[in-house]
């Protein structure tokens, strides 16, 4: 009763105290075989004075009883072995039970531990690319700025060649037209002067 209320309970350290119950009670047991072989001993000592003596009916009926006594106390014995065989093979099967189920349970915490780092290695990578891709938009931003200023810069410069262009034109178109003054200019002085001329 101890042993089974241990494994009900199943308190910690109970499979200590129930293979200390297991013990107590094969020692008693063997205790009590003891005692039995020693009756049996003062038994067949004092058979085998009597037979030293001589039969006698009640003597021969004592001797039967003994044998059956004997044959009954073998089978119980027997049984007794037996039933502690059938206990300590449930308690080893209970024990690997209990074992296998703490491997299990070790076994899916491992797992468990494993898929959280297999996760967190896949979220850092993903991190690692969200990144690098962000970088990468980054540095192609910074490059489409730099080619629009490029082309800004570009498009200046030409705008100020195009001026300076219009403006040698322009001084170029004045100084013809300077140019076309003065030669109006001494064409009419020349022919004031040969119109004074004839006029003397």
């Amino acid at each position: 009763m101890l042993i089974e209320g241990e494994k009900a309970e199943a308190k910690s350290g109970w499979k200590k105290r129930v293979q200390y119950l297991i013990n107590m009670r094969e020692q008693a047991e063997f205790m009590a075989k003891v005692e039995e072989r020693r009756e049996f001993l003062q038994s067949s000592s004092r058979d085998f004075q009597s037979f030293l003596q001589g039969p006698t009916k009640d003597g021969a009926d004592q001797d039967t009883n003994d044998t059956t006594n004997e044959k009954g106390d073998a089978n119980q014995d027997q049984d007794e072995n037996d039933e502690d065989q059938d206990q300590n093979e449930t308690d080893e099967g209970q024990d690997e039970n209990d074992e296998d189920q703490d491997q299990n349970e070790t076994d899916e915490g491992q797992d468990k531990n494993d898929e959280d780092q297999d996760q967190n290695e896949t979220d850092e990578g993903q991190d690692e690319n969200d990144e690098d891709q962000d970088q990468n938009e980054a540095d192609e931003g910074q490059d489409e700025n730099d080619e629009d200023q490029d082309q800004n810069e570009t498009d200046e410069g030409q705008d100020k060649n195009d001026e300076d262009q219009d403006q040698n034109e322009t001084d170029e178109d004045q100084d013809e037209n300077d140019k076309d003054q003065d030669e109006k200019d001494s064409d009419s002085n020349q022919d004031v002067a040969h119109t004074a001329t004839e006029t003397d």
